[in-house]
């Protein structure tokens, strides 16, 4: 994994997310219309800590290299260098997912939409 060239401040992390995988439907989506997106990904960078509501010091509960999932508006999307990241506080981030572990996650839209 390259180095992340920009500190990050807080608690806060910065997620770049798993490619697009293409789906197959049944209903037809106008090009300007956004899809939703994936809800995986893996954390290129982390702040440092913070201090919570009261006084107390906060360390990142999750490190870089870490795969996390995420919900659909989590996070603001950030383009640096042409690729895209997602930068989310600590609560924006579902959980950790396990070594080796790739589940299949989406959303309520998507799974209706590919049922048969």
């Amino acid at each position: 994994m390259e180095e992340f060239k920009i500190k990050i401040i807080g608690l806060v992390y910065f997620v770049k997310p798993d490619p697009e995988k293409e789906l197959s439907g049944s209903i037809i989506i106008p090009e300007t219309a956004e899809l939703p997106r994936n809800l995986k990904g893996v954390i290129v960078a982390c702040g440092d800590g913070g201090i919570d509501k009261y006084g107390n010091i906060q360390e990142p509960k999750m490190k870089v290299g870490d795969r996390v999932l995420f919900g659909v508006y989590a996070g603001q999307k950030m383009v640096i260098d042409n690729v895209i990241y997602f930068r989310m506080r600590e609560e924006e981030i579902y959980g950790v997912l396990a070594e080796g572990y790739d589940p299949d996650v989406r959303t309520e839209i998507e799974r209706v939409n590919t049922w048969k």
